[in-house]
């Protein structure tokens, strides 16, 4: 891939925290796409493709992984260090650089991409089982006559023809594949969980000088596509090839693996067991769809959440809440 040989300009912030930032370009693209979140640490956001090599100077340099864990954590401020995730921004593929702020010295370099041709073949992938694909090649037909080009694709012939160490993770680089050759935008997953495998990742904690684990599953793994690594890599969740994925160790001693948690596409799932569950779905969903957009109604909503982990000082249904409702 060709780069952009800019002009380079050097440019002094400050964060609140007493972190001095060098950024060199001669776009400061940087000063429009920046988030300062209430701890403040400071995110940039840059376009795909952008080279960035990040330095850090203080008397001790230590790069540390990022927690999976959605929740701010005041760890990730302890030392002076940064991450570089790769997701979305308003539905367009970017890379996140985060500074965890503190009293040190962070230069920042970066190289502006060439602009290429976005792909936009299609904007919707449904991943369903062969018994289930009836009903949702109906929900296709419906999306393709209201102009979201949808393809489906069976468990059946993403098991033959892609690679993976598991099941889940053949769908996850058919997803890939997709958006990289499609443009996929949107992933519908169609099926239960017993029907299309989801993805456990595990917690380890201490407690009471003993090391505890906990398994959570998540279909954040089918969005996560990405990580960056000196470019741009395939986030397989397990970088420590054990074969347990999204490994984090509060107290214990292991090896983190390293993830960024950033969607690349939008993913749902409808939890169908059978072929009947799968039709009555369907049929709800066009039905809603055929009825209820622009009617009076349609953008009055009331939103529910709960807390999904007691204790901890944070109310993650509320919060979660309030950020969908601004």
């Amino acid at each position: 891939m060709k780069w952009i040989i800019p002009v380079i300009v050097f440019i002094m912030l400050s964060t609140a925290a007493g972190t001095n930032l060098i950024i060199k370009n001669s776009d400061n693209s940087f000063k429009n796409n920046e988030i300062i979140d209430s701890n403040g640490q400071r995110t940039f956001i840059f376009p795909i493709g952008t080279k960035i090599n990040v330095t850090v100077e203080d008397k001790r340099i230590e790069e540390e992984n990022i927690s999976w864990l959605s929740e701010k954590q005041e760890y990730f401020i302890n030392e002076p260090s940064y991450h570089i995730g790769v997701g979305l921004k308003n539905g367009k593929h970017v890379l996140f650089l985060t500074i965890y702020s503190n009293k040190s010295k962070v230069s920042i370099d970066y190289k502006s991409p060439l602009k290429t041709a976005s792909i936009n073949a299609y904007d919707l992938l449904i991943i369903t089982p062969e018994k289930f694909s009836r009903a949702f090649e109906r929900l296709a037909k419906f999306k393709e006559e209201h102009g979201i080009k949808t393809i489906v694709a069976t468990l059946e012939s993403i098991y033959k023809s892609t690679q993976g160490r598991d099941d889940a993770e053949k769908i996850k680089y058919y997803i890939k594949d997709s958006v990289e050759n499609y443009g996929i935008k949107y992933v519908l997953l169609g099926g239960s969980i017993y029907k299309l495998p989801i993805r456990y990742v595990t917690y380890y904690e201490e407690y009471r000088w003993k090391c505890y684990s906990f398994k959570m599953p998540t279909d954040l793994y089918y969005a996560d596509l990405y990580r960056y690594d000196n470019g741009i890599k395939f986030s397989s969740w397990d970088t420590n090839n054990n074969g347990i994925y999204g490994e984090v160790y509060y107290g214990c001693n292991g090896i983190n693996d390293t993830i960024d948690l950033y969607p690349d596409v939008y993913v749902g799932r409808l939890a169908c067991n059978n072929l009947v569950e799968a039709n009555v779905v369907v049929n709800k969903i066009i039905k809603y769809e055929e009825n209820a957009y622009n009617k009076n109604w349609f953008n009055r909503i009331i939103l529910v959440g709960g807390d999904t982990f007691p204790g901890n000082g944070i109310i993650e249904g509320e919060f979660m809440n309030d950020y969908i409702a601004i």
